[in-house]
């Protein structure tokens, strides 16, 4: 049975810095961590160089599921 984690917090709280020290612990461990991220952002910039996506996507999260207002990837 998969395990699920569920980190939240304010604006600029850190959410992403600890998801991604967490992930990377997990990764070390043997686990493939996904991702869930939901944005009141424009998915169409879920690639944009520095964003939260694309750092995890640089940290080599191969499960990432982002649920916007009207849209899921």
């Amino acid at each position: 049975m998969p395990k699920m984690i569920t980190f939240i917090g304010l604006h600029n709280a850190g959410k992403t810095s600890l998801i991604r020290k967490v992930a990377a612990e997990l990764r070390n461990r043997g686990f493939r961590p996904g991702i869930i991220k939901s944005t009141k952002h424009n998915i169409s910039d879920w690639e944009r160089k520095g964003s939260d996506t694309w750092l995890y996507r640089q940290d080599g999260i191969e499960h990432l599921v982002l649920a916007g207002r009207d849209t899921i990837l």
